[in-house]
């Protein structure tokens, strides 16, 4: 995938004229670039709010993604690095 950044000219126009056509996508691609920026900088402990900008955003087709990631979510112990993670681990190892 190139960065936004990186896109020639001419893709750059055609992208910016899809976006402005379209503002569920336009949504989508926002919420997108930032999850990235998140995983790529290695940021997992800004999840929660991102994913809180997520569900108050009035764009229908971001609710299905952060509630799908709401549902996913288990309590474990405080200290862990990514809530959740620990419980589901020790939920597969049990089956």
């Amino acid at each position: 995938m190139t960065h936004p950044g990186n896109l020639p000219d001419e893709d750059t126009l055609t992208l910016k004229e899809i976006r402005a056509g379209c503002p569920e996508l336009d949504a989508v691609t926002d919420h997108v670039r930032d999850f990235a920026e998140m995983m790529r900088d290695l940021r997992g402990d800004q999840l929660p709010q991102r994913m809180e900008r997520v569900e108050q955003d009035p764009c229908p087709h971001c609710t299905p993604w952060s509630t799908g990631f709401a549902a996913t979510r288990t309590p474990s112990s405080p200290d862990s690095p990514a809530p959740g993670v620990l419980a589901r681990s020790r939920d597969r190892t049990r089956e």
